[in-house]
Order: structure tokens, then C-alpha cells, then sequence
């Protein structure tokens, strides 16, 4: 949502008032800070958290040496590659759409933000579709159709040249982009409650870390072969990921 309200206001905000004034707005996220922290109280349980720790309590605290034991070390390693995999797809692709749009396929700002809310409005839709097919059949599914739809469907998106089938492809291919939600379902699962948290948030942004070079990288290979070329190798990304996935177990 937030994204297609970015969008949005690059349409309404930047022919007329340019880039600057758009950024400005980006101002709205301290009012949205400032409002959290003096009235937002903190939970009970945080509160109790943060009183002074018994040594049995300091006792039981969890070390991230215990999602490398021997037991949960392989399903560490794969979640955290399925993860940065994918995220090296995404974020590779997504960045550079836009530009995209503009320089190779010859849309103003205006049209261009309007692409760009489509394909958010698809990823919207796809969060919940596929949050219902997490839940009927399985997350690891969901995630492997989610993955593949995104190798098939990115390259075609990159190929299409005619404005009005790409601006209603834009959405049917950000229907797989939606793999975060069933992550945030799948990754919990392979865990015991003890260190339940510490691994899903290990997987998910240690491998986001490993994905932050993946804008830089395309950005370089786009100078050489075109955008249209690197975000159609993109789809790699994903394929990586559910062939990863297809080593995870199905539900421990």
C-alpha cells in the first residue's frame, strides 16, 4: 500500500513540482515517528523484559550458535539462500523499473508512476492469494508457485514492448512477488519456539544483507546489455529460490 501511494504522488507531484518537493513529503514518516514514540505505549511483556534479569533468566537466553546446531544448521543455511535469492531477484528487478519503463520503453513520469501502481495493486492481490494458498495447502507451496510464476513471468514482462499489454502484465506478474508473506509463515516453522524468532529473523535478513548488492550489480550489467535484459536475468533469482526450496522440509 505504502508503495502505491509513493506512487501515486510521483504522478500528481512531479511534472509539475519536480523531485524535490516529492522527497519533501518524505518528511510525513517523522509526523508518523514522533506519533509512535510519545504515544504509542510499549507492551507488558517488553516492560518485563527490560526489568532487571534473574541469572536464571540470563541463563536462558538464546545464542545464535543454536540455530547452527546440528539439528537446525542445514535448515539455516537453505532458509537464509532461499531468502537472499529471492531478495537478489526482487530487489535487482523492482529498482530498476521504473527507470526502465522511462528510458526503454519510452513512458513520461506521469505514465510511468501509473505502471508502477499496477503492479503494486498486483502485489497487494498476490500477498492474499497467496496467503490463502499458504493456508489450504502449504507454505513451502505457496512459496514454489509463487517462484516459479516469477521465472516464467518476469522475462516475458521484460520482452513486451506494446504499452497497453505491459501495463496490464505489470500486475499479473507482481502477483508473484508476494513471497515475503509465505516467508513469514514458512521460516517460523522450521524452528523450535525456543529459538523460533532469532532463526526466522536470521534467514530473512541476513539474507536481505546478501541481496543489498543486487541493485549495484544490475545497475553495472544494465550499462553493458539494457535493463530490459538484466531484469528478465533476474528471474534466475527466483528460480534459485525454489530449486533451495525444494531442499527445505515440507512442515517439520
Amino acid at each position: 500500500m505504502g508503495l502505491s501511494i509513493a506512487a501515486l504522488l510521483t504522478r500528481m507531484i512531479v511534472p509539475h513540482e519536480g523531485w524535490r518537493v516529492l522527497f519533501a513529503w518524505g518528511g510525513v514518516a517523522v509526523v508518523a515517528a514522533l506519533y509512535v514514540w510519545l504515544w504509542v505505549p510499549e507492551s507488558r511483556r517488553w516492560r518485563e523484559q527490560r526489568a532487571p534479569a534473574t541469572a536464571d533468566a540470563r541463563a536462558s537466553r538464546v545464542h545464535i550458535h543454536e540455530i547452527f546446531s546440528p539439528q537446525l544448521r542445514r535448515r539455516t543455511v537453505l532458509g537464509t539462500l532461499a531468502a537472499a535469492c529471492a531478495l537478489t531477484a526482487y530487489w535487482g528487478s523492482n529498482t530498476w523499473l521504473p527507470m526502465y519503463l522511462q528510458r526503454e520503453r519510452g513512458l513520461d513520469t506521469a505514465h510511468m508512476a501509473s505502471f508502477i501502481v499496477m503492479l503494486n495493486a498486483g502485489m497487494f492481490v498476490g500477498y492474499q492469494l497467496f496467503g490463502i494458498l499458504a493456508d489450504r495447502f502449504s507454505r513451502r507451496r505457496a512459496l514454489l508457485w509463487c517462484f516459479a510464476g516469477a521465472s516464467v513471468l518476469l522475462p516475458l514482462y521484460a520482452a513486451i514492448r506494446d504499452h497497453t499489454l505491459l501495463f496490464w502484465m505489470g500486475p499479473v506478474v507482481a502477483l508473484c512477488f508476494a513471497y515475503a508473506g509465505p516467508f513469514g509463515a514458512y521460516f517460523p516453522e522450521l524452528y523450535p519456539t525456543r529459538v523460533r524468532t532469532l532463526g526466522t529473523g536470521f534467514c530473512f535478513n541476513v539474507g536481505r544483507g546478501i541481496a543489498a548488492f543486487a541493485p549495484y550489480a544490475l545497475g553495472q550489467m544494465a550499462t553493458q546489455f539494457g535493463l530490459s535484459l538484466c531484469i528478465a536475468l533476474s528471474a534466475l533469482g527466483y528460480l534459485a529460490a525454489g530449486i533451495v526450496m525444494c531442499f527445505l522440509p515440507e512442515r517439520p
